[in-house]
């Protein structure tokens, strides 16, 4: 039996922030395994700078490509829209029923966790493991504790957003470092977020 981590997310594009995470999770005696599951849209929120998925999946699959402890998955494309996170946990389930399978996500996510489709589903069945924001708090509200819950408040504080790399990249400003070389390449050979 392996405990799984799912890391959600829209990966638009997919960064070093992202990577720090998902390896940090990755090498923690809480996983044994990190999926990145990059979703075709998630219903909370605009999809107005979103690149193609096909795009997207490329460039996660290309940040990865040197890192043996994390995989992505692209099963959301083929799952019914709009992707919500407890289909595809189900899903994940299904095919691999001696796994145990946990949300990675950040702690503003946690927040509107309560919009989620069958989000106490979520919380019962699955567990939810949760990384702080650059905001410097150490604990969860009382309304999120809960026992599978986990808050790890050790795990990396990064001020890295996708937004800001789209917004950097419109402005023709330096994303150097911020993503990998070749996802780098990627989007100045497709003229993405221009």
């Amino acid at each position: 039996m392996k405990k799984v981590g799912l890391y959600f997310g829209s990966f638009n594009p997919i960064h070093v922030g992202h990577l720090i995470i998902a390896d940090y999770f990755a090498s923690s005696a809480l996983l044994d395994e990190v999926i990145l599951v990059v979703s075709p849209h998630n219903p909370l929120k605009n999809s107005s700078e979103l690149a193609t998925f096909e795009d997207r999946w490329e460039m996660t699959q290309i940040a990865l490509k040197n890192h043996p402890a994390l995989s992505c998955s692209d099963v959301e494309a083929s799952l019914p829209l709009p992707s919500f996170t407890i289909n595809t946990l189900d899903f994940f389930r299904k095919k691999n029923p001696q796994n145990t399978y946990h949300v990675i996500m950040g702690q503003d996510s946690l927040e509107s966790l309560h919009l989620w489709k069958d989000y106490r589903r979520i919380i019962e069945e699955f567990g939810i493991i949760v990384f702080p924001r650059k905001t410097p708090s150490d604990k969860l509200s009382e309304e999120f504790i809960h026992p599978h819950i986990v808050f790890e408040k050790d795990a990396p504080r990064l001020d890295i957003s996708s937004t800001s790399i789209r917004s950097d990249i419109r402005a023709h400003r330096s994303i150097r470092y911020r993503v990998v070389p070749e996802v780098e390449e990627y989007i100045q050979s497709k003229g993405l977020y221009k």
